[in-house]
């Protein structure tokens, strides 16, 4: 793999570049944008033959449904309380 910035062979590596966490009108959120860049550059990635290299997505990293039932869960622990 290739970084399409600086032609160098590099490896890929997860980024986000999301704003994070947030509230808009009391509504929580988190804004998660993740992308496979190159480790080097942090710009896209091209495979030998040329085309866009994709990563694997990793299941390791909690998005916000399951920050939003944590959430949830808490609140419900404290109403049993």
């Amino acid at each position: 793999m290739f970084c399409k910035n600086c032609n160098e062979e590099c490896e890929g590596i997860w980024v986000d570049f999301g704003s994070g966490k947030g509230e808009f009108w009391g509504a929580p959120y988190n804004d998660v944008q993740e992308a496979y860049v190159s480790d080097c550059c942090e710009d896209d990635i091209i495979s030998e033959s040329g085309r866009p290299a994709k990563g694997e997505y990793h299941e390791d990293d909690h998005g916000y449904g399951d920050w939003l039932y944590e959430q949830w869960k808490d609140k419900q622990g404290d109403m049993r309380n």
